[in-house]
């Protein structure tokens, strides 16, 4: 049981924003309207690490665990450690597929290029420093989604609320995004939002809103949509959503450029 754990650990380790290079490498692709739109998932995994080791868990994951993803052929891979959370000894990882059949695929060519002995090394990483994880599987909304196309780069730093949304709700809350809030994102010139609902791994009408911060200082002042409508008028908004938000969480996550793997910028384009 402990060796299949550790299995599942090495498999899913470097697996959450699916969403922030994509968007850029969207914002930067030459528009094809005749490629399909494919559904693309996120397979995302919350790892806790033990107290004290955080540094070199971030330097084994580095040197140790990513060659391994990469051999692997994993085009997009996003790394995350809270910066403002519950608890700063979980990082975040978020691998994003364009469906179950490349997610198969990815899981064979993880064995099939990868050493035993290399595959060894890192589940006696995983060992040392883990000691509890949560993996789970998002749907990407990207009708509910937009970046600022003036991002060439990721930021740094993302507002990460998780809404619960009450039984039978789910649609009127994806139509507020859609008709109320995204709009206003796009008039107020804002960073941006990413929108991913949870498809396996816990309970219904669970989403995750990302929120692109280019820098701490910006929390200092109201955001963008409060300066553009006012306190009021999005106070008076928001009440559309009594009876459908049941709860909200809200934590600041910092990404890791370097624990990353960001997609080639003509591959939104495909």
């Amino acid at each position: 049981m402990k060796s299949a754990t550790v299995r599942k650990s090495l498999l899913f380790v470097f697996s959450l924003l699916l969403l922030t290079a994509t968007s850029f490498a969207q914002n930067n692709a030459k528009p094809d309207s005749a490629a399909p739109k494919r559904p693309r998932i996120g397979l995302v995994g919350e790892y806790t690490v033990r107290p004290g080791m955080m540094t070199a868990y971030l330097e084994a994951a580095k040197n140790v665990g990513r060659p391994l993803y990469l051999k692997a052929g994993i085009k997009e891979a996003y790394f995350f450690t809270n910066l403002y959370g519950p608890d700063r000894n979980i990082v975040t990882l978020i691998e994003v597929h364009d469906g179950f059949a490349a997610l198969q695929a990815r899981n064979e060519a993880f064995t099939k290029n990868n050493s035993q002995e290399a595959r060894d090394a890192w589940s006696a990483k995983v060992r040392e420093f883990i000691t509890d994880q949560r993996v789970y599987i998002v749907d990407e909304l990207d009708e509910l989604s937009w970046m600022n196309p003036k991002l060439k780069t990721p930021p740094l730093y993302y507002n990460v609320v998780e809404r619960f949304i009450a039984p039978m709700r789910g649609r009127d809350y994806e139509a507020y995004l859609k008709n109320d809030y995204l709009p206003l994102v796009k008039k107020s010139d804002s960073n941006g939002i990413m929108v991913s609902r949870l498809r396996y791994g816990g309970e219904a009408g669970h989403y995750f809103v990302f929120i692109p911060v280019q820098e701490l200082t910006d929390l200092d002042s109201p955001g963008k949509i409060t300066q553009t409508m006012g306190a009021d008028a999005v106070a008076k908004m928001q009440q559309k959503l009594v009876g459908i938000v049941q709860r909200s969480e809200t934590r600041m996550l910092r990404l890791r450029p370097e624990l990353s793997i960001f997609p080639a910028p003509n591959t939104a384009a495909k």
